[in-house]
């Protein structure tokens, strides 16, 4: 049978020893040794199933050394139990408690999640606060997502995108500053979720860096399917494939609460060119990407565009 090994790994780490297993990092990744001989790939899952963890590169063992591999891991707490399954779904060790994780600040220091005031389907969950020395309190994060969740729904074009989204939604925090707030799905249950980072909760009056035009964006990746195929068009402004509706959706929503407009997800939250600016410049983007205006259509429905298309807002440039 295939077990957990220490790290660093002894020299006969082939050999079962632990029963436990600390985790002394100080940046949130846990380094995870298997030993497990077979070439076939396996899955490490944790027993609470709770969205906040994050497995780099991927789930599936790394091979480390002969017989070993490695998983690296975000967002594991004190209690929290861990197994190895194979490819088909079977447990092929025994479940591992955490014993101890060094940047845990304690049972108990964290409340748990509250369902949003405003809409009872999204959950907003302080837990990832559980890992690092973030200087906010769990309560407050609850309290300030809510609000800036009901600035998203009190503006036609945020409570268009929000309530075109079925099932539940989970808004956490997330230690994962370098890679920033991102979307996800639960295989399982289908919730969905968004993951809001410490950078993201303080936000900045730079474009697009608000907290609600974070969450406003994230939704809007939920609602498109995670569409990865939309065009840079050689116009200066790069949208990594999958950030044209979900940029130019909070721009129209910004746009209604007098707020700057982004310019792409290649450039961060720099400010949209000029030449895009004003209801001349609002043409000029529309036909200028009307290819991808097309494959919103597509990805969102035509119902929900034309929604978007006819809401009142001083900058929109859906058509």
């Amino acid at each position: 049978m295939a077990h957990f090994v220490a790290d660093p790994e002894p020299s006969d780490y082939w050999v079962p020893k632990i029963s436990t297993l600390a985790i002394p990092s100080k940046n949130g990744k846990a380094k995870i040794n298997v030993w497990h001989p077979g070439a076939a790939a396996v899955t490490l899952r944790v027993l609470s199933g709770h969205p906040r963890f994050r497995f780099f590169p991927n789930d599936r063992g790394k091979p480390h050394k002969s017989g070993l591999r490695r998983f690296v891991v975000e967002g594991l707490i004190t209690g929290d139990q861990i197994a190895v399954f194979d490819g088909i779904g079977n447990q092929i060790t025994a479940w591992l408690r955490i014993s101890a994780v060094a940047i845990d600040k304690g049972t108990g220091a964290v409340p748990s999640s509250h369902n949003s005031r405003i809409k009872p389907h999204v959950t907003i969950d302080p837990f990832g606060l559980n890992s690092g020395n973030y200087p906010l309190d769990g309560s407050k994060f609850v309290a300030k997502v809510d609000a800036a969740f009901g600035r998203v729904i009190a503006n036609p074009i945020g409570s268009l995108i929000v309530n075109a989204l079925s099932g539940n939604v989970i808004i956490l925090f997330s230690e994962k500053n370098n890679i920033g707030s991102h979307v996800d799905e639960n295989p399982k249950t289908g919730d969905k979720t968004i993951q809001i980072t410490y950078d993201d909760f303080i936000g900045s009056n730079k474009p697009g860096d608000l907290l609600d035009e974070t969450i406003i964006h994230e939704f809007a990746h939920h609602v498109d399917g995670w569409f990865s195929d939309y065009d840079d068009i050689g116009d200066g402004l790069g949208f990594h494939k999958q950030d044209f509706f979900s940029i130019t959706a909070t721009n129209v929503y910004a746009s209604i609460y007098r707020r700057p407009l982004r310019k792409d997800w290649v450039t961060g939250v720099s400010p949209m060119p000029q030449k895009y600016l004003g209801s001349a410049g609002e043409v000029k983007f529309c036909h200028a990407h009307r290819g991808n205006f097309g494959k919103v259509r597509t990805a969102i429905g035509a119902p929900l565009f034309n929604s978007i298309e006819l809401a009142d807002a001083p900058w929109n440039p859906f058509d």
